[in-house]
């Protein structure tokens, strides 16, 4: 749009600054309309064999649909046409040599990885109308993460497992990426189990040759971890079970990536075999470090830090009073967010980017934690040492020297796991919150023994698990304002952090601030669109879904009861 010459105006009759104002006008006009081109192209979904080899571009799909789900399981969806070449390819398990059929999926600088797995994952479906069409379901690469075992010991055989646990302390996403690495090189080394092809000989040397693995942890430095400390305990659990707790406590996010021709290096210097997975955990909310939990539409986002209080259990949201720009050494186009100041804020009206909504609040649960079942360590201990001590001392004057080993051995059963055997922690701050009236206590599955560095983390997951929190269904128009994308070509993608108001809400101008816990994008042969979850989707989760969850959660306990 040239500028209109004003004579009142002096700058305007300076040429060579018009002629820049022009070409900055041109060059954001047209970037503008590569943008506006770029959100409108179909995705990129192409279909690859067991090895990882191209087998073709999806182009003449009748529809489809991809989702992220923040640390679990997303799903895919293709209906094909049933003569299509692809399509023949994939529902004909006997006329190719290998069995597994892979999806990738790219859209604004996401990717999609995924299996056909799961039941019914491939369906041949004639409609009563008599159309026929053939159904693809695929589950994303992190269901390859859910299959790996944390040994007790993953240097020494499954007959030969000491110490009883595995055990790490530190920062949360090293030593989450640390016992990942060491399981899934136990599995692609074959150090206890025949290779894939035990004729190959190079795969008996696979475990000192990161670049034929099928997985690989992207590494990162100790010291730069700023991720809150944990401790990690596992006796052969799922490596995504053991790790769930810590990831929603530090509000941290899995990535999963496969590496495709095409794609730079993971990091600097790494060699890798195309079609390989790679796993990253990523503190996309800042929660720990400086983000914004909430503010309003007058007054901005406030800046917080979430620190510990001195139980260890609840926590203390300050404000930042000097907070960091992050956005001031930003130049060129690049879009997305920083968690220091995710500034994606929705607004609720009658012109607006939220399509569809819906806003849920759950209320916080017992204002008390018991747990336990067993004594600390070295509490039964002491008693049987004291009860001998004194008794083989007292038996002495009477030449009975044994009289205290076979004391304790009568007094055993009656002192075992009776002292520091159970602790129960109780939050002041949810008490004064809750009111006179609140839900009392709860019994903390799966913690065993009391008074340990990880009953104290059970006990954080029973609070965290019954918190007060609201939830967000959103359905976002795309581009309006806000693009979704990744890796530089959308303002928030999946555990990004963005704001929205609720138009009936009584507080006017509340801005709910929550992460991007699911992404789905679909399309058909005549529209496509973005949808958006924030929150915590189990806030609205059925009840019988729930209570499967927590029985599935009261069997994993009870098998590893005593054993931890």
């Amino acid at each position: 749009m040239p500028i209109a010459a004003d004579p009142t105006n002096p700058l305007l009759h300076d040429r060579e600054l018009m002629d820049r104002l022009e070409r900055i006008w041109d060059d954001d006009q047209k970037a503008k309309e590569h943008r506006r081109r770029r959100r409108r192209k179909r995705g990129l979904a192409r279909l690859w064999d067991g090895d990882m080899n191209y087998r073709g571009r999806v182009t003449a799909e009748l529809s489809g649909s991809v989702r992220w789900v923040m640390n679990n399981t997303g799903t895919a969806t293709l209906q094909l046409p049933v003569d299509h070449y692809l399509t023949k390819w994939a529902v004909n398990p006997w006329g190719r040599t290998k069995q597994n059929v892979h999806f990738t999926f790219d859209k604004d600088g996401a990717r999609w990885g995924g299996r056909c797995a799961g039941d019914s994952a491939v369906k041949i479906v004639k409609t009563d109308d008599g159309k026929r069409y053939v159904e693809l379901t695929f589950l994303d690469d992190y269901e390859d993460i859910k299959s790996v075992l944390v040994w007790s010991n993953p240097f020494l055989p499954a007959i030969l497992q000491f110490p009883r646990s595995f055990v790490l302390a530190g920062p949360s996403r090293y030593m989450l990426k640390l016992a990942l690495f060491l399981n899934v090189m136990r599995l692609e080394g074959n150090w206890w189990a025949l290779p894939d092809d035990p004729l190959d000989p190079q795969q008996w040397l696979a475990g000192l040759d990161m670049s034929q693995w099928n997985i690989v942890v992207k590494p990162h430095k100790f010291l730069e971890d700023s991720s809150p400390w944990t401790i990690l305990s596992s006796r052969f659990k799922y490596w995504h079970d053991m790790a769930a707790p810590t990831l929603d406590d530090a509000q941290l996010m899995v990535t999963t990536r496969r590496y495709l021709p095409g794609d730079p290096p993971p990091w600097p210097g790494a060699n890798l075999r195309y079609g390989t997975i790679v796993v990253d955990i990523v503190d996309k909310s800042g929660y720990w470090d400086e983000t914004s939990t909430g503010g309003t539409i007058w007054d901005g986002l406030k800046r917080t830090v979430v620190e510990f209080a001195d139980n260890f259990i609840d926590e203390i949201v300050n404000t930042v009073a000097e907070p960091i720009d992050p956005y001031r050494n930003i130049v060129g186009r690049w879009l997305g967010t920083y968690p220091r100041q995710p500034y994606a804020v929705y607004r609720d009206g009658k012109i607006t980017g939220v399509e569809a909504s819906e806003w849920s609040f759950t209320p916080a649960g017992p204002v008390q934690m018991v747990g336990g079942g067993h004594s600390a360590y070295g509490i039964n201990e002491g008693i049987s040492a004291g009860i001998q001590t004194a008794g083989n001392i007292a038996g002495g004057f009477v030449y009975f020297p044994t009289a205290g080993t076979i004391a304790d051995t009568f007094l055993a059963p009656i002192y075992t796991d009776t002292v520091a055997a159970f602790w129960s922690i109780k939050s002041p701050v949810r008490t004064l919150r809750s009111g006179w009236s609140h839900s009392h206590e709860r019994w903390v599955e799966g913690m065993d023994r009391a008074y340990t560095l990880s009953s104290l983390i059970k006990m954080r997951e029973g609070f965290f698990n019954t918190r007060p929190r609201h939830t967000h269904k959103l359905t976002l128009g795309d581009g309006r304002p806000y693009f979704i994308g990744d890796n530089g070509q959308g303002h928030w993608f999946l555990g990004d952090r963005i704001g929205s108001t609720i138009r009936d809400f009584p507080i006017r101008g509340q801005v709910f601030v929550e992460q991007v816990s699911e992404v789905e994008y679909s399309w058909d042969r005549e529209h496509a669109e973005w949808k958006g979850t924030v929150g915590d989707p189990r806030a609205n989760e059925p009840t019988g879904e729930k209570n499967m969850r927590l029985i599935r959660t009261a069997v994993a306990a009870v098998h590893n009861l005593g054993l931890i």
